[in-house]
């Protein structure tokens, strides 16, 4: 396989951008502003063939608006900028001059009116394209990054509304980043990083490795066996596999919620009408419209989250530039216990003979009926197991006052 064909098999995954920054409040913002303004180059596409990539540079945290801005962005001598396009949002427009001797492409632009680019958590503003060399291999790195000089080499400006020029911390926050075509034979995770509930469980993978180990900073609120996460209580931690000679990483976030994505899901079964389930569609910042075929069983928010309704089946559908993803939900709550919850030979009483009863069928030599699984279901899961006959158990001795199901 040449060069070129090796490239193209790995597409997909062959380049990242990772120049982004963060910031966290100066004394010129108002009080109540949490983070300032911050440039991310945010995503690179290559199209097919690999020879042009698309870099979207995105505006974040843009509560206060901008009244104008002047920067630069320096890429490497090695790549050819091919042309700007514009942001959806008016008032993004931006004029550049290049130099393509140097790399080095200078903007400046400015929104009009503060409302127009007011109230933006995340915005492309403009995507440059880039071609790649035809000598392009394996392993090459090149740079794209911001560069703090306006065209005619003074400080670049970034204005606020109230005025205040905030490049210094936009500045003070940069990170470079560029495009990358990684080893294809390198170990890879499946996910860089998921969402989980408590109580819940996704398995990650990794390629090209015969032996991994795998374990979690913080047990206490994900572990993992085999690739297998599981979460344990809301929060976020980190899972590695390491392979001998890498580590790698996969971010975890825990919440109260089961969150599914919605493309890696063919079938959600909710059993507890307090469960709260939470879709994801695999790009969260893109415009998603959720619906449900069956209301009566589940709606769903604008945002993926569902809602039970009662029991029965619906399919969930997300819509996305054309795209469609489905999942079926399944909703199976059990109704509830008409008698004495424990009294599963149901004589009235809850007694150590039930206990016995329920043990018994805990270990294959007795079968109950429906009504008495019910019954002895207390914790009302939809199975008969050794934690309900002990919590049984415990409530006949007095060393609980009550079951989960109240009689």
């Amino acid at each position: 396989m040449n060069l070129v064909s090796c490239l193209k098999s790995f597409s997909a995954a062959i380049c990242a951008a990772v120049l982004g920054l963060t910031a966290t409040g100066i004394g010129t913002l108002p009080a109540e502003a949490s983070e300032s303004t911050a440039l991310t180059i945010s995503e690179v596409r290559i199209t097919e063939g690999i020879t042009e990539v698309a870099v979207d540079v995105t505006i974040e945290n843009n509560t206060d608006g901008f009244l104008a801005t002047s920067f630069g962005i320096a890429y490497d001598t090695r790549l050819t900028f091919d042309e700007l396009e514009y942001g959806n949002r008016a008032g993004m427009t931006h004029y550049y001059a290049s130099n393509p001797s140097k790399g080095i492409l200078w903007f400046s632009g400015a929104s009009g009116t503060p409302s127009t680019v007011a109230n933006t958590d995340e915005e492309v503003m403009f995507t440059l394209k880039f071609t790649l060399p035809e000598n392009k291999a394996m392993g090459d790195y090149y740079s794209v990054n911001f560069f703090w000089n306006a065209q005619d080499n003074t400080q670049a400006y970034w204005y606020l509304d109230d005025h205040t020029n905030i490049i210094g911390n936009i500045q003070s926050h940069a990170k470079s980043g560029g495009i990358s075509f990684p080893d294809p034979n390198a170990p890879v995770l499946s996910h860089n990083s998921i969402s989980l509930g408590i109580g819940t469980s996704k398995t990650i993978s990794i390629t090209n490795c015969d032996s991994v180990s795998w374990f979690s900073d913080n047990t206490s609120i994900a572990v993992i066996e085999n690739g297998t996460i599981t979460g344990i209580a809301e929060g976020i931690c980190y899972v590695y596999a390491f392979t001998g000679t890498e580590m790698l990483s996969c971010k975890v976030t825990v919440s109260e919620e089961a969150t599914y994505n919605i493309t890696e899901t063919d079938v959600i079964y909710i059993r507890d009408p307090d469960q709260k389930v939470q879709l994801l569609y695999p790009d969260n910042t893109l415009n998603v419209t959720w619906m449900s075929d069956n209301t009566s069983v589940v709606t769903v928010a604008s945002d993926g989250l569902l809602t039970v309704i009662g029991n029965g089946v619906a399919t969930i559908y997300a819509t996305c530039n054309g795209d469609i993803q489905t999942t079926r939900v399944i909703v199976e709550i059990p109704e509830p216990v008409e008698g004495l919850c424990g009294d599963v030979n149901q004589d009235g009483i809850v007694s150590i003979v039930d206990v016995i009863q329920i043990n018994r069928t805990i270990l294959g030599s007795e079968t109950l009926t429906t009504e008495q699984q019910a019954l002895a279901d207390a914790y009302q899961d939809g199975t008969v197991t050794s934690k309900d006959s002990l919590t049984i158990l415990k409530h006949l001795v007095s060393l609980i006052e009550t079951l989960p199901i109240t009689p």
